[in-house]
């Protein structure tokens, strides 16, 4: 009985088997879980770095000079004794 399924191909590509509905929807539903990843890391990506830009602004602004207190922050009081 002959082969159905010939491996000598050499001048002849084999057709690959047809797709269920199984394999057609888990193929979309792939696409569709890749695209939305990709979207929600480009969407990361920009909100850390905008993160981070706005932490090294307010960092900059937030460092007292020296023998100076810290912007926002109360006066130093002296501490008493209590008894």
């Amino acid at each position: 009985m002959p082969r159905k399924n010939k491996s000598n191909s050499l001048f002849q590509t084999i057709a690959a088997p047809p797709l269920t509905a199984q394999d057609r929807t888990a193929q979309a539903a792939r696409l569709i879980l890749d695209e939305t990843a990709k979207k929600r890391a480009d969407l990361t990506a920009v909100l850390r770095a905008a993160r981070l830009a706005r932490a090294q602004d307010e960092a900059a602004l937030a460092v007292p000079a020296p023998g100076e207190d810290a912007p926002g922050r109360a006066p130093r009081t002296p501490k008493t004794a209590r008894g």
